[in-house]
């Protein structure tokens, strides 16, 4: 039995997706599991132990044509997705499968927050599945799972890393402030005021972690307060999340690793909820806006504050 797991969304989706191999490979001890990702994922779903999956190397008509008569070709048994989005719905409908469970929509950011967002089962809606803005991510993915009449709880996956077993933390912080999408990322001013305060005000060496097309000419006045870890392969970006002392970032992909880790970990949110995103009890702030751009590096640090306190990762007196 082959079974495929759609997932054409940002890295953070992917990574989420994942996290219904465990329950899967339990109920079908026997079935090939196959994914279907961007390329920009494929490290990380190699990382997660995933063997087999087929990459969408470029969003243009030709590679969606290309990718999508490679995947009808592979006549799954089972066919799964577990995010809201175009290409998503797209795949999931041509994969040929007999069997299919997930979210039918063609527009992901407006649908992500849809309260009636249903789930489908081979093209039927079920009724009383719906997710809300309240509830968290994995919830999205154990709505599709007990569509299909699979009551499981799922975890997210940890990405492997040496000597996870007993994690060594370094006397670092590891800072995220930027994402794919605009409304949850930080202003280059406010980026540049949180890392200074951080370098100035805390004992801790800063690392700034991202991708360099992300943050462009701002970096030339951030390199006098952190140390920058730019496009990073996935073993070594959680290798160096899991030794810190602490995590501070914004509801991305990098979030989803140290909070799998049980770590010290502080989420920033603006127009996403921290329940959806966090699965452990960790620190969180959320600011009442539509985007994190209209957020001040001040208010940042005056809301971050009282957490470096509480974790006694600071001098004396700040």
């Amino acid at each position: 039995m082959k079974i495929v797991i759609v997932s054409l969304n940002a890295l953070g989706d992917t990574y989420l997706s994942a996290a219904a191999l465990a329950p899967l490979k339990k109920h079908f001890e026997t079935a090939e599991f196959e994914f279907i990702v961007q390329k920009h994922s494929a490290s990380l779903v190699s990382a997660l132990g995933v063997e087999k999956f087929f990459c969408l190397e470029k969003k243009n008509i030709a590679n969606i044509l290309r990718l999508l008569f490679v995947v009808r070709r592979r006549r799954y048994e089972m066919a799964f997705s577990f995010f809201p989005g175009l290409l998503n719905t797209l795949f999931l409908l041509a994969s040929c499968s007999p069997v299919k469970a997930g979210y039918l929509s063609f527009f992901r950011r407006r649908d992500w927050y849809d309260e009636s967002q249903r789930v489908f089962v081979h093209g039927v809606p079920r009724e009383k599945l719906f997710w809300r803005p309240t509830m968290s991510y994995l919830e999205r993915i154990e709505m599709v799972l007990r569509a299909f009449n699979l009551n499981e709880k799922v975890q997210k996956p940890r990405v492997a890393v040496a000597g996870s077993e007993r994690r060594k933390v370094g006397n670092f912080a590891v800072v995220h402030l930027i994402s794919k999408m605009c409304e949850k990322s930080f202003s280059a001013d406010a980026i540049y005021k949180v890392c200074r305060y951080l370098a100035r005000e805390t004992s801790l060496k800063v690392f700034l972690i991202g991708r360099s097309e992300e943050f462009g000419d701002s970096l030339q006045g951030l390199n006098q307060f952190v140390e920058p870890v730019f496009d990073a392969p996935i073993h070594v970006l959680a290798q160096l999340i899991t030794g810190s002392s602490i995590f501070i970032g914004v509801d991305s992909f990098p979030l989803h690793i140290a909070d799998a880790m049980e770590m010290k970990v502080l989420g920033i949110f603006g127009p996403t909820n921290p329940v959806s995103a966090l699965s452990h009890p960790h620190g969180s702030v959320r600011f009442m806006k539509q985007s994190l751009q209209d957020v001040t590096g001040e208010e940042v640090i005056d809301s971050i504050r009282p957490y470096l306190k509480a974790y006694e990762l600071h001098h004396t007196g700040i």
